[in-house]
């Protein structure tokens, strides 16, 4: 997709500590996809490309509109 960003380690590099496509919270890789519907603010702004207007603006919409369906 637009702005998607495909990283190719440089032979001998050593690979980051989230591993591939993984993302960390709080210092611990992620374990597993996260729910938008139970999502702290904390926990959607440390996503890629998730910032903390961003995630102000989900979990406003999540008050006014009510759970995410798809």
């Amino acid at each position: 997709t637009d702005g998607e960003q495909i990283v190719v380690p440089v032979a001998g590099a050593t690979p980051d500590a989230a591993g591939p496509g993984g993302t960390t919270v709080g210092g611990a890789a992620a374990s597993g996809p996260l729910d938008l519907n139970t999502a702290t603010r904390e926990q959607l702004d440390a996503l890629p490309r998730i910032g903390p207007a961003l995630a102000d603006r989900i979990l406003a919409w999540r008050e006014q509109n009510g759970r995410f369906t798809s």
